[in-house]
């Protein structure tokens, strides 16, 4: 059996912290409201009138008379909702202790496949490791489905098991399941193990190794880069540790982006504004003038238009994206799951 990030499971009644508690009161009132009533049945049965004589007055004869099928309903959905509670599938908790994620970086920078793995290690994920404990799963729970960033890490001998190990413990928790933009080599392994597939997309890849703005090309983008320089707009490259006052400015200008209509920060398969990453990793700012200038584009260059005009001119190559699932019926709660792991809950 593959392992799950550590206290990941909880009795089923609440995934929250003091969520069995709160969800022991509707039952607990449910006892007691049976208790009352069969107290009440038998007390004041119609054989026995004087022990209604002074509720008499009160409640109309027909009151006790109520048949014991009555009772047997109180009781049977007494039992039935116990049953339901106690029985249920086990409900994740995201609980990845530091040394668990540690240790996904280490397999990570063995076995990195594609630009999204950076995101694996973001506190949203958790983590499933197979059995030997050199593979692992990425992913997050929203609307009853885990979703699954990209595909499984590890040995590539391992693939097939990770993914059979990964889907009986979703099965185990109740869980519907999908790999969320997995790249096109694994494709026949995850027909091999019943899944389905839906193409997505294309990831646009830079070889930054061979990039360049030579060329006819990019002769209209190198005449604005003459421009913005004529302006004194410059870029500037800061190495980390990045200082707190820079941190602050860049929260300004992030913030002013937040006012944009339709503009808030997503997660899952992308990042969001991390003081603490950001003091750790080389930054590149730009001038004021640059910083305004820039502003005004964003919302075509962040429109779906502005991305296809866009990515064209710098993309060396195309990486296909697929979403692997178990049945169409899922699509839909597929869809919803995605939009529940995309929002940030802090």
């Amino acid at each position: 059996m593959g392992a799950a990030s550590e206290e990941t499971f909880v009795y089923p009644l609440d995934a929250s912290p003091g969520g069995t508690e709160m969800a022991l009161v509707p039952l607990v009132a449910l006892i007691m409201f049976a208790s009352s009533v069969a107290k009440l049945y038998f007390a004041l049965n119609p054989l026995r009138p004087a022990r209604r004589w002074a509720l008499g007055a009160a409640l109309p004869l027909e009151f006790f008379r109520f048949p014991r099928s009555f009772i047997f309903v109180i009781s049977s959905t007494l039992i039935a909702y116990a049953g339901f509670a106690l029985f249920r599938p086990i409900i994740h908790r995201y609980g990845t202790p530091p040394h668990e994620r540690a240790t996904a970086k280490k397999i990570l920078s063995r076995y990195v496949r594609s630009s999204l793995d950076y995101f694996k290690l973001w506190p949203d994920k958790a983590y499933f490791f197979c059995a030997s404990g050199k593979s692992f799963v990425a992913y997050c729970v929203g609307a009853n489905f885990a979703v699954a960033l990209a595909d499984p890490i590890g040995p590539p001998e391992e693939t097939v098991e990770t993914i059979g190990q990964f889907r009986r413990f979703c099965e185990d928790n109740g869980w519907g399941l999908a790999f969320h933009q997995t790249l096109p080599d694994l494709l026949p392994i995850y027909h091999e193990s019943v899944f389905k597939r839906l193409k997505i997309g294309d990831d646009a890849i830079v070889d930054l190794t061979n990039f360049t703005l030579d060329g006819k090309g990019f002769k209209k983008l190198r005449s604005r880069n003459n421009q913005l320089e004529k302006s004194a707009v410059r870029a500037r490259f800061y190495d980390a540790p990045i200082p707190d006052d820079l941190i602050r400015r860049l929260k300004e200008v992030f913030d002013e982006w937040l006012r944009l209509p339709g503009r808030r920060e997503r997660a899952f398969t992308l990042g969001k504004f991390d003081p603490d990453y950001l003091r750790s990793t080389p930054i590149a700012t730009a001038t004021e003038r640059a910083v305004h200038l820039f502003m005004r584009r964003l919302p075509f260059l962040f429109s779906f238009g502005g991305l296809k005009a866009w990515k064209p001119r710098f993309a060396s190559d195309w990486e296909p994206r697929h979403l692997i699932y178990r049945h169409a019926l899922d699509l839909p709660k597929v869809g919803v799951a995605l939009g529940k792991v995309s929002e940030l809950t802090e």
